[in-house]
């Protein structure tokens, strides 16, 4: 990634957190770290019934956050 971005670019990764993406949410933000990635954030499924406060998973975005 960081390759292909100018240097005075940042690289950022937006991440759906889908209804089966459990572990994998880990795997993905080492690879976007790996591959020169800055920032990685995550966002609920885009589902009408997933669009209430309540059904965001806080924790997993919490935990992609930090690793």
């Amino acid at each position: 990634m960081r390759e292909a971005v100018p240097e005075h670019l940042p690289v950022t990764v937006k991440v759906r957190l889908g209804w089966d993406s459990g572990e994998r949410r880990f795997e993905i933000a080492d690879a976007v770290q790996q591959g020169g990635g800055q920032r990685t954030g995550g966002s609920r499924p885009y589902q009408r019934r997933w669009l209430q406060a309540e059904r965001i998973n806080w924790q997993a975005i919490g935990e992609i956050a930090s690793a």
